[in-house]
């Protein structure tokens, strides 16, 4: 089980070097990030000056964890990373808690750093 945040997703939305690489290592896997995916996603897609939903087919698979008052509590709790890799990290975290094991995919050197010290196993590894 992979939890994937906008960095991680958007290599498959916008075609980049790393694009077949994650498709390839998201593929069958089951998929979970904060419902803040697609909000992150769609604004990816309008930056890149494309228009519509069509990133939605890029988030359809995911299971989203909700913005809660505890996902709120938890993020708050959080140190070292912005304010919606906060949200990111603390969904995780929450997750976890629930009892799913999860491996966590970012490109965000800095959620990177902070999912490790919150004992997540993380990949890829930094550049």
């Amino acid at each position: 089980m992979i939890y994937v945040d906008t960095s991680a997703l958007a290599k498959l939305a916008l075609p980049e070097r790393e694009s077949s690489e994650v498709a390839a290592l998201l593929e069958g896997q089951q998929l979970f990030s904060s419902a803040l995916i697609d909000i992150e996603l769609s604004k990816v897609w309008q930056r890149s000056g494309l228009t519509g939903a069509g990133y939605r087919k890029f988030t359809e698979g995911v299971s989203k964890f909700g913005i809660s008052d505890e996902v709120i509590r938890r993020a708050c709790s959080l140190t070292g990373v912005r304010s919606l890799d906060a949200i990111h990290l603390a969904s995780a975290c929450l997750l976890r808690d629930a009892g799913l094991t999860l491996t966590f995919f970012t490109y965000d050197k800095q959620l990177h750093a902070a999912a490790q010290s919150q004992g997540f196993a993380v990949f890829p590894s930094p550049q």
